[in-house]
């Protein structure tokens, strides 16, 4: 479990740019010399100048974690304009049939997982805001009986 949770830290991350090991200890950290053959890195590691960059790169570091959270708030930013493209917005008047998404406070407890996912048909009767709807039973011969409570738009 170490071993993976070390790869999690060292693996850049698109949201920041960065790795969390990066915005934490303000530098790259390297793979154990157990894991991996010596690198050009290594054979030429220097204590001296490697302590002399590190005070370098620790002024840095609060740069480098602003930089994170901009380009972090430009990634979210992008995937709500891709959710948001996704969404369709349903425009339904008065006389429209729907059926209704089953939810599990009012699912069959004797069907289980093979239940139905949706339930109906009902007729809109009222629309009341943008994706606010008041709903009644459909019934093929009769008169629609009201359902006794709203619908958001989403659920039909």
């Amino acid at each position: 479990m170490p071993e993976v949770l070390w790869v999690y830290r060292i693996t850049k991350k698109t949201a920041i740019g960065h790795t969390p090991f990066t915005l934490t200890y303000g530098y790259e950290a390297m793979i154990p010399l157990v894991l991996t053959p010596p690198s050009h890195q290594r054979l030429t590691y220097d204590q001296q100048a490697n302590h002399q960059l590190l005070d370098e790169s620790l002024d840095g570091i609060e740069e480098i974690r602003e930089r994170s959270k901009l380009r972090k708030a430009v990634y979210q930013q992008r995937v709500g304009m891709f959710y948001n493209s996704k969404v369709k917005d349903k425009k339904l008047k008065p006389g429209d049939m729907v059926s209704q998404q089953v939810f599990l406070n009012t699912k069959d407890a004797s069907v289980r997982v093979l239940g139905p996912n949706w339930e109906g048909p009902y007729v809109v009767t009222e629309a009341l805001k943008p994706q606010t709807y008041k709903l009644a039973h459909y019934d093929y011969n009769l008169n629609p009986v009201p359902v006794p409570r709203y619908w958001n738009g989403v659920h039909l």
